[in-house]
């Protein structure tokens, strides 16, 4: 029992000496869509060009576990033409904060980020040809997503990353016109990654 309890506290202090607290921030561009969307007569889906970025603070449990949070601005949406009106585009502004555990593979150069994400939608502006609107009022506030990135850091403290996240809830309130319309948010980002490191 007493090895048992050396071992366990060995593994322990081990852990711990590894163990560091980063800080940083990541900025890129996305492009997102809306699956399931309705889609009226001869619409043609393009992407929605936008920003994405924010803080984040994480966690390195070893050389190889951590865990990474921070707070995040997105702008997703989806863009379509309509033969009727032109050019048509729904933009959302989210703040998202996610929840993601990681690995660090090939000492550290690679990070491979999966968790939940949950999203706070803070407007919405709709744009049919010349014509500019709000339409906050239709859209769920709180999203539910899962969300993956992959870094690659080619100096100690900056790298690249690719993310991909998609929703797990519908964009649009169960009520109204698009109370039949299941759109989701999807969205890919590249950009890059930059972390400082405090030692415990």
């Amino acid at each position: 029992m007493k090895k048992l309890l050396i071992l366990i506290a060995a593994a322990f202090i081990s852990v711990n000496a590894s163990a560091q607290i980063y800080l940083g921030a990541k900025a890129g561009v996305a492009a997102s869509w809306t699956p399931k969307t309705i889609i009226v007569g001869n619409e043609t889906i393009v992407p929605h060009n936008g920003f994405f970025g924010g803080a984040t603070f994480g966690y390195d449990f070893s050389q190889t576990f951590c865990v990474e949070s921070g707070i995040y601005y997105s702008n997703k949406g989806h863009s379509d033409r309509r033969p009727e009106v032109g050019s048509f585009s729904r933009n959302l502004h989210y703040l998202l904060v996610p929840v993601m555990g990681g690995l660090r593979l090939g000492e550290g150069r690679f990070s491979l980020l999966v968790g939940p994400e949950f999203g706070y939608l803070m407007g919405c502006k709709v744009r049919e040809g010349k014509i500019k609107y709000d339409d906050l009022e239709d859209m769920n506030r709180f999203n539910i997503l899962i969300a993956g990135e992959l870094h690659y850091m080619f100096l100690d403290n900056l790298g690249a990353m690719i993310r991909v996240d998609s929703g797990l809830n519908r964009n649009f309130k169960n009520e109204g016109l698009l109370e039949k319309d299941k759109a989701t948010n999807l969205s890919v980002s590249i950009g890059l990654v930059y972390n400082f490191e405090f030692d415990n």
